[in-house]
């Protein structure tokens, strides 16, 4: 069961819906961006999930996503403005927020576990980028996966068995 097929969807809806804005601009969220872009845009990376313990009935996943805000400029122009300012927008929307799943999904309250800034310069584009990883549990309610063990008892001869 992969809990990201759920929360890589809703993510992308927190982020688009309403859509987030620089200097009246509405910004794309790519999953897969087009190399050639050009303008300031949002992409989501590296989605991660790791089981966690569950209980009877509940499967558990601490998951994770890469959000890195990237703005792009003419190689005469720079600034971390834009980057700041999206950043700041996605933040409002997820810190400490549980995002909507579908029914049996539950979705923790998201926490920043990273925040980062990268420059790059390739000649022609000058780029600021925010990298936000942020983390959510995310559980599943929809059926026995634990089943519980049998009650035992010590035998006299010290083996254990199950009591009927």
């Amino acid at each position: 069961m992969n809990p990201l097929k759920h929360l890589i969807p809703t993510l992308y809806t927190t982020l688009t819906v309403p859509p987030l804005v620089y200097d009246g601009v509405d910004i794309k969220v790519y999953e897969h961006p087009d190399s050639e872009l050009r303008e300031h845009y949002v992409f989501l990376q590296q989605p991660t999930f790791a089981p966690t313990a569950g209980s009877t009935g509940c499967r558990a996943w601490e998951c994770t996503a890469l959000i890195d805000v990237i703005t792009q400029f003419p190689a005469d122009q720079l600034s971390s403005e834009p980057a700041d300012e999206l950043a700041d927008q996605i933040t409002n929307r997820l810190d400490n927020v549980a995002l909507p799943m579908p029914a049996g999904w539950q979705c923790g309250r998201g926490i920043t576990l990273l925040g980062s800034e990268l420059r790059e310069d390739n000649g022609e584009l000058r780029a600021v980028r925010r990298l936000l990883r942020y983390r959510w549990s995310v559980y599943y309610h929809g059926g026995t996966y634990l089943q519980p063990l049998p009650p035992v008892y010590a035998a006299p001869t010290g083996r254990y068995r199950a009591v009927s």
